[in-house]
């Protein structure tokens, strides 16, 4: 996009008419304490988070780890993230992006992913016991088809978190996927994961 002088006259013009040049000061609805702690211990340290895969590994899957970072959304209402396979401590795909807020009308932790094929996810996370919150999404393939999936993700005393996955089945029925532990990492670099 090439600015001219024009456009920066006509920019300066709507500015000095009085169009708002920022969002009108308003206290933020707060989200809970259960998914500010969420939030807050993703993102520490760089918000960088690797797990092991080798249980899962195949030809289909040749990763050695996956790996997510988290950082702050406007205003730290919520996350931004993504997934990335690794494989030899370096990244070479990201699948999944993510986007989780709390929303002030339904009071409700929300989560929106989307996948480099085209699949798009929704759901609610809500609070699980003490240290975790337990996530319910519907997943839609580019043809339209979907499938239900849950998490249920518990941050450890020793400062990893682990994830449960679940198929959902058309009854409600929760069918136990895989578990991974998660470890922090605030660097990420070749051979920096532990």
């Amino acid at each position: 996009m090439r600015i001219t002088r024009l456009s920066l006259t006509l920019l300066a013009s709507i500015i000095a008419s009085g169009w708002p040049t920022s969002a009108p000061e308003i206290a933020p609805t707060e989200p809970p304490d259960w998914f500010r702690a969420q939030l807050e211990f993703l993102t520490r340290d760089g918000g960088r988070w690797t797990t092991d895969n080798t249980s899962y590994r195949s030809d289909d899957e040749p990763f050695d780890a996956y790996g997510t970072h988290w950082t702050w959304g406007i205003g730290q209402q919520g996350l931004r993230g993504e997934l990335y396979g690794l494989r030899d401590g370096k990244k070479v795909a990201t699948f999944w992006e993510f986007r989780t807020y709390w929303d002030p009308e339904t009071k409700k932790a929300r989560l929106l992913q989307r996948g480099g094929d085209g699949t798009v996810a929704h759901g609610t996370a809500e609070p699980l016991g003490e240290n975790g919150e337990r996530s319910e999404e519907t997943f839609t393939r580019p043809d339209g088809t979907s499938y239900r999936v849950g998490h249920e993700s518990t941050r450890e005393p020793d400062g990893t978190h682990t994830t449960q996955s679940f198929d959902i089945d058309a009854d409600g029925k929760w069918t136990k996927r895989r578990l991974y532990r998660w470890k922090r990492q605030p660097e990420l670099t070749p051979g920096s994961i532990r």
